[in-house]
């Protein structure tokens, strides 16, 4: 039986930072790949509402990292203690209902 191939991207730490994303995205969708995996850190950025809506466009499979979690604990008030700036921020725009 011959073996068939099977490619996987895998990005990390992005960080909302969309501009970064969409430059690896050029290349990478230049031969698209047949999965992309995101491991963590995705948010916690200038623009992580629209970093995450670019990932959910393209079906990527998501491993929360740290940074994602804090982000659930903080919406579903499980956090044990406030976020830091820059995770009260982040909350805010992943979150916000306006």
């Amino acid at each position: 039986m011959p073996m068939t191939s099977h490619r996987i991207v895998v990005l990390s730490d992005i960080h909302g930072i969309l501009a970064s994303l969409n430059t690896a995205l050029d290349e990478i969708l230049r031969d698209p790949p047949d999965e992309i995996i995101v491991s963590g850190d995705f948010v916690g950025g200038p623009q992580s509402h629209e970093t995450l809506t670019r990932l959910r466009e393209l079906n990527c499979h998501f491993i929360l990292g740290n940074g994602e979690i804090r982000m659930l604990q903080m919406h579903n008030r499980t956090a044990r203690k406030p976020g830091g700036l820059i995770a009260s921020l982040t909350w805010a725009v992943l979150f916000s209902t306006s």
